[in-house]
């Protein structure tokens, strides 16, 4: 087990509001840490979202109708493929937000993410 130091005043804040939910100390933590890395892989697949809008056209010019893996703002793979691109993404990548998409002719500022955790689809505009 890993573990974690947290300020005394935070710890202080923290208990209070544990308390306040009639709920214990390490539930609250994680739940607030497990909503915080959710929100942080948001806002860094809208990263990747921006990097492909404005990767398109070359993308669109090589790639076009083919699957391509955009991660920390560059091209790393592609493929006609869709499960052989996604394989080898989470093979290179693990569980880090990588945008996999199909480069169409126009960017969509909308697009449908299945979130690894729960496989739901999401909508991402």
């Amino acid at each position: 087990m890993q573990t974690i130091v947290v300020e005394p005043k935070v710890f202080e804040d923290l208990q209070r509001e544990a308390q306040s939910q009639a709920r214990n100390v390490n539930e609250l933590v994680n739940e607030t840490l497990a909503n915080y890395l959710k929100a942080r892989r948001h806002e860094r697949i809208q990263d990747e979202i921006r990097a492909y809008i404005a990767l398109h056209a070359k993308l669109k010019e090589k790639y076009l109708g083919e699957w391509v893996a955009i991660y920390e703002h560059q091209l790393v793979d592609h493929d006609p493929e869709t499960i052989n691109l996604y394989r080898r993404v989470r093979a290179k990548y693990g569980n880090a937000p990588v945008l996999i998409r199909q480069v169409e002719p126009e960017p969509d500022s909308i697009i449908w993410v299945r979130t690894p955790s729960t496989g739901k689809i999401v909508l991402i505009a």
